[in-house]
C-alpha cells in the first residue's frame, strides 16, 4: 500500500514545477532554430498538467499508461497540424503532416539531410511531452524531485551549449537554477514536516514563508553574483575541443536531423560559425536565402567575392578552433580598423540584408575595416595599433530583414607579385599559422613535398597543392564516418578520395603548413548568384576555403574545392585581370564614415581584454553536481531500484524474479555482511559452495584450509562480522573492506597456482 505522503497535493510544488518546465521550453524557443518551436511550450504545458493530474489520481499504473498512450496519439498529431497553413480539413492536415514526418524519418534513417524543419519540431515536442509528463507524475505520485529537475536541467545545458553566443541567454539557466532550488527546498520541507510533528517539533504557520524567503534570497543572490562576473566563452578552447570530441559520434548521427534548421551546419544562434568548427559529415544543399549583397562601390579590378565570417588557426582530430585571441570594441564613428598589409588594396562598400533569424556574425569580403553597427571584433594583435581580424560580431543581433553596411580593403595581387613575395614571415604569423598536429605531420608532409617538388616559392607551392586537390578528390555532399582512430583529413586524402569544402580547404592548409607556407581556414559563403545587381546568397553557398599569407600582400584566397570555379589571376600588372564581372554601381560613400585609410581603433591597445574564466558554466556544473550528490545521499536511488521493481511487478500481479529478491536482500545487509560475501564467493570459485545452514565461522574455517595464505584476513573479517552481529561494539568497516579485498586476491592467486600446477603436472590431457 502506498504511503499517504506519496500522493500529497501541494499547489506550490505543482506551480514551481510548471514554471520550471516552461522555462526550459521557452529557452528552446529563444534559439529561433526553426519555425513553430512554440509547439514545444504548449506541449510541455499540456504534459505537465496531465502528469500532475495522473499523479494525484487513484488510477493504477496500467490505467495511467493507457491514458498517456491515448493522449500522446491524439494530442501530438493535432499539435503538428497547426503548422499546415490553409483552409484544409483536419484529415487532410493530418495526412500532410504524416507525409512530411515519414519522409523526413526515412531521410534520417538513410543518413540523408532532413529537409523539413517540422521533423526537428516534432522530435523536441515529443521530448518535452515525455519530460513534462514524467516530471508531473513522479513529483506527485512518488514525491520524486529528481525526475522533475534533472531532465529539464540537462536539456537546458545542451541548448545553452549550442546557443551560447549571446551573453543574455545564460540568464535563462540562472532563472532555472533558482526555481529548481526553490522546488528542492519545498520538497525537503514537505518530506520532513510529518516527522517534525511526530517528534513534536513546533512548526509555526509562518515557518515555510520564512524558509522560502531565505532560500529565495540566498539562491537568487548567489546566482546573480555568479552571472554578473565578466566571462568569455572563447577562453575555454581546450574544454570546448574535449566536449566536441566526446559528443562527436552523437552529433554525427544526429546532424542530418537538424540540417533543415536555420544554419548551414546545424542550429542557428548569434553566430553560424562559432568557436569551433567540426569538418562534418554533410554540407547543406538548401535553397533557403541567407542574405543578399548590394555592391555600393567596387574596386577598379574584377574579383570573385568570398563573404568571410570567420577564420580558424588550430586543427586537431577533425576540428578547427582559434588560439586565444583578443576582443576589441568598435563603434561606427570610429576610424577604420588598422589591418596589416593594407598597401595595394582597394576599398569596396557593400550593403548586406539578412534573411536569417537574428544573427550577430557579420560577413564581408576580406579584409573588412568598417561596419555600420556597434560591434565586437575577435583579433590577433600585430602591434600596438594594428590587428589581424578573425571575426566581426555585432553587439545586438540583426533581425530578419535587417541591414548593415561594410567597407573592405580588397587585394587583387598578380601572379608575379605573389611569386616575388618575401618568405620573411613576421612572428605573429609563424606562431599561429604553421602548426600541424604531430600525429598526422609525417603523412601530410610527405604528400606535400611530392606535390610541390621543384617549386621554390610559396605561390607555386600553393598553386600546385590546389591543382592536386582539384584533380584527385571527387566532390561529395555527404561523407560516411571515418574509421575509428583515423584522422578525417588523412582518411579523405589517402583512402576515401571524396570530400566537400571543409575537407578540401583543411587538406590544403595542413599541406601548405607542412612545407613552411603559413595558411589558415576561412569560412563563410561563396559569392552566390547575381540577380538585378544584387548577389543572392543561399545556404547551399556555405563554403570553406584556405587563406595563404604573403608578406606585403596579406591573406590571399585559394580555391581547391572542385565544385567551385577555379580562381584565375593576372600574370602581371600590365595585363587586364581575368575574373568575374560585377555590377557597375556609381561609387558612393557611406554616410558618416571616415575617409582616412589608416587609423586606429578607439581605445587602441587599451581596448584589448584578456579572456576571462567561464564562471557561468563552472557554477552551473557545480550546482547540478551538488543536486546529484544530494539526491544520491538523501534518496539512495540505487538502493531503491530493486524495491521499486518488486513493487511494480507485484502491483501488476506478476512474480518477482529470484535475482530481484536477491538484490533486495543484498541491499538490506550490513556493510560487514556484504564484505563477508568475499568468503562465500571464494568458496564458490574453489568448488566448495556451502548451504544456508552452514555458519559464517564454519565457512571461514573451511576457506582457511583451502587458502592458508589468507588465514589472517579471513580471521579478521570473521571477527568484525561477529562484532557487528553479536556485540555492542560497532565493526571496523575499513578493516573488513580491506580484509575482503585481500581474500579475493589470495583466492585468485591460489586458483592460478593450482591451474599452473595442473598444467605442469601429470594431469594434463594430451588428446
Amino acid at each position: 500500500m502506498e504511503k499517504l505522503s506519496a500522493r500529497r497535493w501541494d499547489w506550490l510544488s505543482a506551480s514551481l514545477l510548471f514554471l520550471l518546465i516552461q522555462i526550459a521550453a521557452a529557452r528552446l524557443i529563444a534559439t529561433n532554430w526553426a519555425p513553430h518551436l512554440y509547439f514545444a511550450e504548449l506541449t510541455a504545458a499540456y504534459g505537465t498538467a496531465l502528469g500532475l493530474a495522473l499523479g494525484i489520481s487513484r488510477h493504477k499504473r496500467r490505467i495511467v499508461i493507457w491514458f498517456v498512450v491515448d493522449y500522446t496519439l491524439a494530442l501530438l498529431p493535432l499539435q503538428m497540424t497547426n503548422a499546415v497553413k490553409g483552409d484544409f480539413l483536419l484529415s487532410e492536415k493530418l495526412l500532410r503532416v504524416g507525409g512530411i514526418l515519414i519522409t523526413s524519418l526515412n531521410q534520417f534513417i538513410l543518413r540523408q539531410p532532413v529537409k523539413e524543419s517540422l521533423f526537428f519540431v516534432a522530435i523536441v515536442c515529443l521530448i518535452f511531452w515525455i519530460l513534462s509528463l514524467c516530471a508531473g507524475y513522479w513529483l506527485i505520485r512518488h514525491q520524486n524531485v529528481l525526475v522533475a529537475i534533472l531532465p529539464a536541467g540537462i536539456g537546458m545545458l545542451f541548448i545553452q551549449i549550442y546557443d551560447n553566443s549571446k551573453a543574455y541567454t545564460s540568464w535563462w539557466l540562472a532563472v532555472f537554477i533558482v526555481i529548481a532550488l526553490l522546488l528542492l527546498g519545498r520538497h525537503y520541507y514537505l518530506l520532513h514536516q510529518d516527522g517534525w510533528k511526530k517528534r513534536r517539533v513546533f512548526i509555526s504557520e509562518d515557518s515555510w514563508f520564512n524558509i522560502f524567503s531565505g532560500l529565495f534570497t540566498t539562491a537568487a543572490l548567489a546566482v546573480i553574483i555568479a552571472w554578473t562576473i565578466p566571462t568569455s566563452l572563447s577562453s575555454l578552447q581546450s574544454a570546448s575541443r574535449t566536449w566536441n570530441q566526446l559528443t562527436q559520434s552523437i552529433r554525427d548521427r544526429l546532424s542530418n536531423a537538424v540540417s533543415s534548421l536555420n544554419a548551414p551546419y546545424g542550429p542557428a544562434s548569434g553566430s553560424i560559425y562559432g568557436d569551433t568548427l567540426a569538418l562534418g559529415r554533410s554540407i547543406s544543399q538548401s535553397d533557403r536565402q541567407v542574405f543578399s549583397v548590394q555592391v555600393l562601390s567596387s574596386p577598379d579590378f574584377n574579383t570573385r567575392y568570398y563573404w568571410r565570417g570567420r577564420a580558424y588557426d588550430f586543427y586537431s582530430n577533425g576540428q578547427w578552433s582559434d588560439s586565444p585571441a583578443s576582443r576589441l570594441d568598435f563603434e561606427p564613428g570610429d576610424s577604420n580598423l588598422n589591418i596589416p598589409n593594407v598597401v595595394g588594396r582597394q576599398g569596396g562598400d557593400f550593403k548586406i540584408t539578412f534573411q536569417l533569424p537574428p544573427q550577430s556574425q557579420l560577413y564581408a569580403p576580406s579584409q573588412p575595416v568598417w561596419v555600420s553597427k556597434p560591434s565586437s571584433l575577435l583579433v590577433t594583435r600585430v602591434d600596438s595599433t594594428t590587428y589581424d581580424l578573425l571575426s566581426w560580431d555585432t553587439n545586438s543581433p540583426i533581425e530578419t530583414g535587417g541591414q548593415y553596411e561594410v567597407r573592405s580593403e580588397i587585394a587583387d595581387p598578380t601572379i608575379d607579385a605573389l611569386r616575388a613575395a618575401s618568405t620573411d614571415y613576421p612572428q605573429w604569423i609563424t606562431s599561429h599559422y604553421l602548426e600541424v598536429p604531430e600525429n598526422i605531420r609525417p603523412e601530410i608532409q610527405s604528400l606535400a613535398q611530392k606535390v610541390t617538388a621543384g617549386k621554390d616559392d610559396p605561390y607555386s607551392k600553393a598553386s600546385a597543392i590546389t591543382n592536386y586537390l582539384r584533380a584527385n578528390l571527387q566532390y561529395a555532399t555527404n561523407l560516411p564516418v571515418p574509421p575509428k582512430n583515423e584522422d578525417p583529413v588523412l582518411w579523405v586524402l589517402f583512402n576515401y578520395k571524396k570530400a566537400f569544402c571543409t575537407y578540401y580547404a583543411s587538406a590544403e592548409v595542413l599541406m601548405l603548413r607542412s612545407v613552411g607556407v603559413p595558411a589558415r581556414l576561412a569560412v563563410g559563403f561563396a559569392q552566390g548568384t547575381l540577380q538585378n545587381d544584387t548577389y543572392i546568397v543561399r545556404e547551399r553557398d556555405s563554403h570553406a576555403w584556405p587563406e595563404v599569407y604573403f608578406p606585403g600582400i596579406g591573406w590571399v584566397e585559394f580555391e581547391p574545392t572542385v565544385d567551385q570555379a577555379a580562381l584565375i589571376r593576372s600574370e602581371a600588372a600590365s595585363q587586364p585581370p581575368v575574373g568575374i564581372e560585377h555590377p557597375a554601381v556609381p561609387s558612393e560613400k557611406i554616410a558618416g564614415m571616415s575617409q582616412t585609410d589608416l587609423g586606429t581603433l578607439r581605445g587602441s591597445a587599451g581596448a584589448i581584454t584578456r579572456p576571462s574564466f567561464p564562471w557561468i558554466q563552472v557554477i552551473a556544473a557545480l550546482v547540478l553536481a551538488a543536486l546529484l550528490a544530494f539526491v544520491f545521499y538523501r534518496y539512495h536511488p540505487l538502493y531503491q531500484i530493486p524495491f521499486y521493481i518488486s513493487d511494480t511487478l507485484e502491483r501488476n500481479s506478476m512474480s518477482v524474479p529470484a535475482w530481484v529478491e536477491n538484490w533486495q536482500r543484498w541491499n538490506q545487509l550490513e556493510p560487514v555482511e556484504k564484505f563477508f560475501a568475499s568468503v562465500n564467493l571464494s568458496l564458490s570459485w574453489l568448488g566448495q559452495p556451502q548451504s544456508m545452514d552452514v555458519t559464517a565461522a564454519q565457512r571461514a574455517a573451511l576457506l582457511i584450509k583451502l587458502v592458508p595464505s589468507a588465514s589472517a584476513h579471513i580471521e579478521a573479517l570473521n571477527a568484525e562480522l561477529e562484532s557487528a552481529l553479536f556485540t555492542p561494539r560497532p565493526a571496523n568497516v575499513s578493516r573488513a573492506r580491506r580484509a575482503g579485498l585481500f581474500i579475493i586476491l589470495h583466492t585468485l592467486r591460489s586458483i592460478i597456482m593450482k591451474f599452473r600446477g595442473t598444467v605442469n603436472g601429470s594431469d594434463v590431457y594430451s588428446g
